[in-house]
């Protein structure tokens, strides 16, 4: 369902492009070894990692579910129980997330490349996979 619903996320996170709301990403001190400057831990060491937060750990944005219904409503349906974590990244090219760890192995992680990602990676453990 997250597949075939592609479209109208998208068109969501294209239609915050000029809007406030994304933010730099950050982890929890313990979850890598970069401290960022200001709260907790970069995950990331070259490039600019931003992010636009519906939920963070299971705290709702509602000013930003407001500008996202569709992609807000998507979530609700494929994750109705579970404990709510999602946000649109952007990256700008040539940006390398280092390794990283949750706190348990007990979340699904979903990805859904969204725009400009021809030529980049995502690798989870020692498997690589290729955007085109």
């Amino acid at each position: 369902e997250v597949e075939n619903n592609f479209q109208e996320v998208r068109e969501e996170l294209l239609a915050l492009r000029g809007h406030n709301g994304f933010q730099p990403f950050r982890q929890p001190s313990w979850s890598t070894k970069l401290p960022a400057a200001d709260v907790g831990a970069v995950s990331h060491d070259s490039g600019d990692w931003n992010v636009f937060y519906l939920f963070l750990h299971n705290q709702r944005f509602e000013e930003n579910c407001a500008r996202c219904p569709k992609t807000v409503a998507l979530i609700d349906r494929v994750a109705p129980r579970q404990y709510k974590h999602a946000f649109f990244s952007a990256l700008n090219p040539g940006t390398h997330v280092i390794a990283h760890t949750g706190p348990t192995n007990k979340k699904l992680r979903v990805h859904l490349p969204l725009l400009g990602v021809n030529g980049s990676r995502l690798r989870v453990a020692d498997t690589v996979q290729v955007q085109e």
